[in-house]
């Protein structure tokens, strides 16, 4: 294996990890609302997800 094709490898070991991270992310809301916070909550990891998968995860 050369040396882009491991470092290609390792970049995509690290994007499976950072998805199994957020995939694994629990929120509690201790107070009954609107649901505001877990909606904003929501956006803000799509748009985070959105950002890495574009440039996949360069930047």
């Amino acid at each position: 294996m050369s040396d882009t094709q491991q470092k290609e490898a390792a970049k995509e070991r690290k994007l499976k990890e950072f998805q199994n991270k957020l995939a694994s992310l629990t929120f509690l809301v201790p107070a009954c609302g609107s649901g505001n916070f877990l909606t904003e909550t929501y956006l803000s990891l799509r748009r985070l997800c959105n950002t890495y998968w574009d440039g996949k995860g360069s930047g």
